[in-house]
């Protein structure tokens, strides 16, 4: 009889150990999938924040392509006022050169006195 109450004893030893493991067990999963949860929080909240800052960037480039002038309806307005700047420049520089001849001509023409 002592050895049935010997192995009882241990029988009920290795249980109650392997009930403590898996107590043990089942804190260090509930931890763990506690962890896990709060990492897929953080995660979705920062996925939120991009997609906010993705969704406004997206609205400006909107805004910028409505308000942006077209190249090609700027080219050809730019290139008519370059050549009036170019037609400008010319008549700006001929009237210069006719003030200097001008100028050299009345200076060296004799002033009669009156």
């Amino acid at each position: 009889m002592n050895e049935g109450c010997t192995l009882r004893e241990l029988l009920e030893a290795k249980i109650h150990s392997n009930y403590e493991l898996i107590v043990a067990n089942r804190l260090l999963t509930q931890t763990k999938i506690d962890s896990i949860e709060r990492g897929m929080e953080i995660s979705r909240l920062s996925m939120e924040k991009r997609l906010e800052a993705m969704n406004e960037f997206r609205g400006q480039m909107a805004d910028q392509s409505k308000l942006f002038l077209p190249r090609l309806e700027y080219h050809p307005s730019h290139e008519a006022l370059e050549k009036r700047i170019g037609g400008l420049e010319k008549l700006v520089w001929g009237l210069t050169g006719g003030i200097a001849i001008l100028e050299l001509i009345l200076r060296f023409l004799p002033v009669k006195p009156v």
